[in-house]
């Protein structure tokens, strides 16, 4: 379901110029020859001239209101047109959830308005080129007479729309056409004073998606930004994920790495189609990363990809994810496994430091986050005097020819496999089966005696009410920066004033809140591991319960001061933001002008707007029904995937009250709910 908005996220972050994407299109496509007429259709010869011709579809019109439109033929077939002239796009939007989200971004576009209806939002605007493309679906008919010579602007068209860093078409398209019987697929490209790329997809992604493409200079000249303007979902219910297509649930890797940041992994991946055979599937996997600048770009190049038996698979890598055609149809439900080469110079080094990151952006393929729920065993060297971290029990540490080892394994089903390796130096204690290991950057550990203390208090007050810790192994690891945290699955990633708070003005100005912190990160291993995200809509479910249940910590360890504190702050931040999105929207929220403002509002949301909720809902329970209600969210959804639907159906099992309304003003609206205790509308 949001493969849409993590190819585009991911695309934003780790996008290719286009002269170098061009050089690179078919050295990454191996074995699938009916990409070569996907990706360059021929134009008909001669247009036809149109007037007021208009096509409609899903929640769009286009209306070609005078110019010259052609077909495009791709092995015989008409497969869409491009026209050129004066055109108008409509678009309207019902779902209310994303009104707030669709505003601001609009706002931030500049140039773009919509108009409000009732209970609807729509949206006008001009193009002066199209390209729209049909699959599984008729095309408007062309009986004008003959028309301008489009074959002279065709080729830059087609150039421009393809460079744009969205859904790819190209595999979109074959995975239409190859699976078959699928729903019709449209995409469109409209240029004008304002570019716009719009999606229908009712079969593979489920959503209709409309983007205002905006040109990159900060991050990228050659490329081209996204901003969401709508995003419906068709066919199902936000409230309710639709299923994914296919499962990752074994994954099987061992990466070597060396001193010249270049790498080589293996990876074999064990997949399960989910409710229907496959003949091809796509998988999200980075072409390239930045390394501190636009002219140092480090390629991740898949060199093959092979099934059980040993036998090269056609794949296609472009625009971060991987389409991959199998050499037969795999069976809904049956597992099969497949084995991936990769090879490059994607080992960054943040800044020179002697340590790399591999973290949870896709650098091995991955499906939707629904998708994710593994298994891992890693062998991991890398050269010396580099040492390995991963997450996962420690099967042993070896050491040969030069290279520091570790191999680990997980064996419970997990997301967002993370490995690191630099100069380290480790210390580590074991108590009641669990070890705790401390790793700093450069120098021995220091401080690790009370950083094990901490670790083990905020453990035990967690194991209270939220059940046992989920790890045998618990690493944190010190990264060489200032002021944030991460929490892969039995690992905490924590900057350097957690491991010498007292050192210097900086050290201790970024300490504020780091026993917070450390709390937050912990409670990660519940929410976001033990249960889990199905969607980057549902990230509420990891960072505002964490985020609350550090807070409970610091009450619990009489800290109630530091508590009230995080409420009202909480209230503040998520008073400025609750005008710009609902909670589920706040990833999509896009400001090119002011990425600051976006941060702050994405976390006054999924953050602290997400915690203030569950603050409300402790003061309304009380602290036994509330806590029981954590504990039983945890048990019934261990190693599963949660949703806020789920979360208010326990909570109407515990407490005998429906609490749909309350998530629907304040969750999936954009309202904020008054202040316990206080009458709503009064101060």
């Amino acid at each position: 379901m949001q493969r849409l908005l993590l190819t585009v996220l991911f695309a934003v972050l780790f996008s290719n110029p286009m002269n170098a994407r061009a050089d690179r299109l078919f050295r990454e496509s191996k074995d699938i020859p009916e990409l070569a007429s996907i990706e360059q259709p021929q134009l008909e010869a001669t247009s036809s001239n149109v007037k007021n011709l208009r096509v409609s579809v899903g929640h769009g019109e286009f209306l070609l209101q005078q110019g010259s439109a052609a077909r495009i033929q791709r092995d015989g077939k008409a497969v869409g047109i491009y026209f050129k002239g004066e055109g108008v796009f409509k678009y309207r939007t019902d779902d209310k959830v994303e009104f707030p989200r669709s505003k601001y971004n609009a706002a931030k576009v500049g140039g773009v308005r919509w108009a409000e209806p009732d209970q609807a939002m729509e949206l006008t605007t001009p193009f002066q080129e199209a390209l729209i493309w049909f699959q599984d679906q008729p095309l408007p008919s062309l009986e004008g007479a003959t028309g301008a010579d489009l074959n002279v602007f065709y080729p830059a068209a087609l150039r421009w729309a393809d460079d744009v860093d969205g859904p790819c078409r190209t595999h979109l398209q074959y995975s239409h056409q190859v699976q078959g019987g699928l729903a019709p697929l449209v995409i469109a490209s409209l240029k004008g004073s304002r570019s716009f790329l719009y999606v229908f997809d009712p079969a593979q992604s489920q959503v209709e998606a409309l983007w205002c493409v905006q040109k990159r200079t900060a991050m990228d000249p050659h490329g081209a930004d996204l901003a969401l303007l709508s995003q419906q979902p068709i066919g199902w219910n936000q409230k309710v994920p639709v299923a994914p297509d296919f499962l990752l649930s074994a994954v099987e890797m061992d990466l070597t790495g060396w001193r010249n940041d270049k790498a080589r992994l293996m990876v074999t991946e064990t997949l399960v189609p989910v409710s229907r055979s496959l003949s091809c599937l796509t998988m999200s996997l980075l072409n390239d990363r930045f390394a501190g600048s636009l002219d140092d770009r480090r390629e991740l190049v898949l060199r093959s990809v092979k099934d059980e038996q040993g036998r090269d698979v056609g794949f296609s890598h472009r625009q971060g994810e991987v389409l991959i055609r199998l050499n037969q149809s795999a069976e809904a439900r049956k597992p099969f496994k497949l084995t991936f080469e990769i090879e490059g110079d994607f080992l960054v080094r943040p800044g020179g430091d002697n340590y790399w990151e591999l973290g949870t952006s896709p650098w091995f393929p991955q499906p939707d986050l629904n998708g994710q729920a593994y298994s891992i065993k890693a062998r991991i060297r890398t050269q010396k005097p580099f040492v390995p971290m991963a997450c996962g029990r420690t099967a042993r540490r070896f050491e040969e020819d030069g290279f520091n080892g570790v191999e680990v394994r997980i064996d419970e089903p997990i997301q967002f496999f993370v490995v690191l390796a630099g100069k380290y130096s480790m210390q580590e204690e074991t108590k009641d089966g669990l070890t705790i290991r401390v790793a700093t950057y450069a120098f021995a550990p220091r401080d690790a005696p009370k950083l094990f203390t901490l670790t083990r208090n905020i453990i035990n007050y967690y194991q209270s009410f939220l059940g046992p810790f989920p790890f045998k192994e618990f690493n944190i690891i010190e990264k060489n920066s200032w002021g944030y945290g991460q929490a892969p699955p039995g690992v905490m990633l924590i900057t350097k004033e957690a491991f010498n708070p007292i050192a210097d003005e900086i050290n201790r100005y970024f300490s504020r809140g780091i026993n917070e912190r450390f709390a937050h990160e912990i409670a990660h291993q519940y929410w976001g591991h033990v249960v889990k995200m199905p969607s980057i809509e549902e990230q509420w479910l990891t960072e505002s319960f964490s985020e609350y249940s550090a807070a409970l910590f610091l009450r619990y360890v009489k800290r109630v001061s530091e508590f009230d504190l995080l409420v009202q702050n909480w209230r503040t931040h998520a008073e400025a933001a609750t005008a710009a999105s609902a909670i589920p929207t706040a990833n999509d929220l896009w400001n090119g002008s002011n990425n600051w403002e976006r941060f702050r509002f994405r976390t006054g949301l999924i953050y602290d707007k997400g915690a203030y909720l569950l603050y409300c809902l402790n003061q309304e329970l009380g602290d036994k029904v509330f806590l029981t209600f954590l504990k039983s969210y945890q048990a019934t959804f261990r190693w599963k995937f949660g949703t806020t639907e789920h979360l208010n159906g326990l909570l109407k099992h515990i407490t005998g009250k429906d609490h749909a309304a309350f998530f629907d003003r304040y969750y999936w609206g954009s309202e904020l709910p008054p202040k316990p205790g206080t009458v709503p509308g009064k101060p």
